[in-house]
């Protein structure tokens, strides 16, 4: 088949690094695949998607027809099959693109939970969802709110994200030990890590207030990885500053080397108001970590079964701090176990490989194929 993805900009964050995998994945199995963008804020590169045709198109605002004419030129050429657009405007273009084209197929996708829209959003979005060929989200939470916006009868699949698990995988001791002496983490400090973009709804300064609070005159650490958004990020350095915190807390933007940041840690926690598939989350209950999480998205689904994990209502300080001081209070040895029954658990009983990703997309591409 030839498939077309549409998205903005592949930016540093899980959703992208999902995508990514999922291009080259279907790539692997013999289908051409086309990629366009329209934002220069890309942290992948071309070398990250070797056989993936990549357009990197500049957008000279929201309304730059020439890139409708672009994409549609593209789908003739190439006798593209399917299209599948990533996020609302990569589903409005790949809606709008295909329209009066015969033949090929176009696949919406949604990435989060209920939200509240904003922006021309809240016209496109319910009915983008109801007049393309199906919606694919990656949690059912994300199925839910579609189904809530355009109608129950809308047609969307579940396909939940894959992972590389011989990427995100436990390490011994001593690996741990090297890993925190190369990225200068102190061997023996107790280190919390969140990993997610850094914006409001993740919440990371109430991480950072709580850890404050319980273990300023501890020896532990607070580790942040994740884009940021300069005013949030302005508000997270003046606490830290203020508070006397720069040996204790760091931020790091995103990094290539993100499964040793996991595998030097001891808990992980994600602390947002909603998700779809919270990758992050599961990265980390690979890598072997003792987790804390809001119940957001799907979150429930990968740690509700488990051992030793905890699972905390959103935007609740109190749950967040008394989940941290009991994973806190744990022994190494018993964090340890717990992190090799979060791999056991979603190795065995949940079906996270990268490879099962890609052939279940395929699967959906050619069952719609006309």
């Amino acid at each position: 088949m030839r498939l077309l993805f549409l998205i903005e900009a592949l930016t540093a964050g899980g959703a992208e690094r999902q995508l990514v995998n999922l291009m080259n994945g279907l790539s692997k199995n013999g289908h051409k695949v086309y990629l366009v963008t329209w934002v220069d804020k890309h942290h992948f590169k071309p070398i990250d998607l070797p056989n993936v045709n990549w357009i990197q198109f500049k957008r000279n605002g929201k309304f730059d027809f020439s890139l409708f004419r672009l994409i549609r030129t593209l789908i003739r050429d190439n006798k593209i099959n399917a299209v599948q657009g990533f996020l609302d405007t990569g589903n409005l273009y790949a809606w709008l693109c295909t329209r009066l084209l015969k033949d090929v197929q176009v696949f919406a996708s949604e990435r989060s939970s209920k939200r509240k829209l904003k922006g021309l959003s809240r016209f496109h979005k319910p009915l983008v969802h109801k007049l393309v060929t199906k919606t694919i989200a990656n949690s059912e939470a994300g199925k839910l709110f579609v189904k809530e916006l355009s109608g129950i009868k809308t047609p969307v699949e579940v396909i939940r994200n894959g992972f590389d698990n011989e990427y995100f995988k436990p390490v011994s001791e001593l690996e741990k030990g090297k890993f925190r002496n190369k990225h200068d983490i102190d061997e023996n400090a107790l280190v919390f890590i969140n990993v997610a973009r850094i914006i409001p709804l993740k919440r990371q300064l109430e991480i950072v207030i709580a850890f404050s609070e319980l273990f300023l005159s501890k020896n532990a650490m607070l580790i942040l990885i994740g884009q940021a958004n300069d005013q949030y990020i302005k508000e997270i350095s003046d606490f830290i500053s203020n508070n006397n915190l720069e040996g204790k807390v760091k931020i790091f933007p995103p990094s290539a080397f993100i499964q040793e940041y996991y595998q030097l840690s001891d808990i992980f926690i994600l602390n947002s108001d909603y998700e779809g598939s919270p990758n992050t989350l599961v990265e980390a209950m690979l890598c072997g970590l003792v987790v804390i999480t809001t119940r957001c998205g799907d979150a429930a689904f990968y740690v509700e079964n488990t051992f030793g994990n905890e699972l905390i209502p959103t935007k609740d300080f109190h749950a967040l701090k008394k989940s941290m001081v009991k994973l806190a209070e744990l022994t190494n040895s018993v964090r340890g176990e717990v992190g090799k029954l979060n791999y056991e658990h979603l190795t065995k009983n949940i079906e996270v490989s990268i490879e099962s990703l890609s052939n279940k997309y395929e699967k959906i591409y050619q069952v719609n194929e006309y």
